[in-house]
């Protein structure tokens, strides 16, 4: 069976992530195009020109609208971690600090039900 094309995002900071779940789930696949954007990748999907793996939240809109379609993925799920950044020396007021709690909590809560 020939594999499809799979139009890559170059900007994507975790290729290495990509790269292990497809050599761990020996996938074979072809990067026949290298893009910079994802609104590049969904076009070239939507043109026929291949599959993506692009987030489920970049491509909301187009998956409600028909213009793609989810694929459902079975077994480990891929996962990114963000993080909180603030310039060295910045002061943390108590406004702030609420903030970072209240977004540390919502991070944990989400983990856990997407566990």
């Amino acid at each position: 069976m020939d594999t499809p094309p799979f139009p890559l995002n170059t900007t994507f900071k975790y290729n290495s992530v990509l790269s292990a779940f497809i050599k761990e789930n020996t996938i074979s696949i072809s990067i026949s195009l290298e893009l910079s954007s994802n609104r590049a990748i969904k076009q070239a999907v939507e043109s026929g020109l291949g599959i993506a793996l692009i987030s489920r939240k970049v491509a909301e809109e187009e998956i409600h609208t028909g213009r793609l379609a989810a694929l459902p993925m079975q077994g480990r799920s891929l996962t990114r971690k963000f993080y909180m950044a603030h310039h060295k020396d910045k002061y943390i007021s108590d406004t702030l600090q609420n903030l970072i709690d209240r977004v540390d909590q919502w991070a944990g809560d989400y983990a856990r039900r997407i566990a």
